[in-house]
């Protein structure tokens, strides 16, 4: 998978996006990383998906307990899969441990926190992420 600046027919990164190693991606045709977009972790993409500027997309969540110092806890990797024909709109960030299914939309902005699974051709938006409507 390539890292940065990158473009085939079926994929292409914009020279300002940073996409990790282990992104596992389909050869689907038109898949767009934007500018300014970071993918790190265990992310599985589908194709003709539409990844907008200055997303996040980050399998590792950091849990905050209570009387452990910050420094001191585990990361945990929770997969992220993401199917095709997905828009994910400007700024938004993506969490470990959700799946976005076939033509979903996640709005400019919006933060869609772990554990979610986002069905077909529905629209979520906001902080937190939260359904808004069937397209």
């Amino acid at each position: 998978m390539p890292k940065i600046g990158y473009r085939t027919p079926w994929f292409k990164i914009d020279p300002t996006a940073f996409v990790g190693e282990h992104i596992v991606s389909k050869r689907g045709k038109t898949t767009i990383v934007g500018w300014g977009c970071h993918i790190y972790g265990d992310v599985e993409l589908g194709e003709g998906i539409l990844i907008g500027p200055n997303v996040t997309i980050n399998s590792s969540v950091h849990p905050i307990k209570p009387n452990i110092n910050i420094k001191d806890q585990k990361t945990i990797h929770k997969k992220i899969i993401i199917e095709d024909h997905v828009f994910i709109g400007a700024g938004a960030t993506v969490l470990g441990g959700n799946t976005v299914k076939s033509g979903a939309v996640i709005g400019a902005g919006s933060v869609l926190t772990e554990d979610h699974i986002i069905k077909e051709n529905e629209v979520w938006c906001g902080n937190p992420c939260k359904f808004l409507k069937k397209r």
